[in-house]
């Protein structure tokens, strides 16, 4: 590589620009083979008790805990259905980390995310749930109580 510049159009980034009263955030672009790696099969035989289990599940934003290729699998394994865009058929909206500087200029919200708002608010039911809510789902744990997070200091 001879400059800054070769890498950064090598490995797919844009650097920002700022100027008195002007930024612009760089960003990671995505590469026209950016679909799925991984083949998704969803397991015929998971728990049909399951929390996922026949949900339409869409992510927006950067999971932490593991590649979006791996929570697709782990939809499929528990018999959820992933998908990539939010649609009417959605029924879980999963949120991983938002990075500011891929949204709209003056948008506080993904596409993603504002699509599942605006279909919430014609009645359709999303549910929207943080990354570790998706994975207490994918460990079994059923949501929709209380969960007690510090031990009751009484009890001692």
């Amino acid at each position: 590589m001879s400059d800054l510049q070769e890498l950064a159009d090598t490995v797919g980034v844009r650097f920002g620009y700022m100027a008195p009263g002007i930024y612009q955030g760089g960003t990671a672009r995505r590469q026209s083979n950016s679909k799925s790696i991984i083949e998704v099969q969803t397991n015929t035989d998971a728990d049909p008790d399951g929390y996922l289990y026949g949900r339409v599940v869409v992510f927006t934003g950067a999971l932490q805990s593991m590649s979006r290729d791996v929570a697709r699998q782990e939809c499929a394994r528990v018999g959820a259905v992933p998908e990539n865009n939010t649609t009417k058929r959605t029924n879980v909206l999963v949120f991983g980390d938002i990075d500011p500087s891929v949204l709209r200029p003056g948008s506080d919200l993904t596409g993603k995310a504002r699509k599942a708002f605006d279909l919430q608010e014609k009645g359709q039911n999303i549910e929207v749930m943080t990354e570790d809510d998706f994975l207490r789902c994918l460990g079994g744990t059923q949501l929709g109580g209380v969960e007690i997070v510090l031990p009751d200091s009484t009890s001692n």
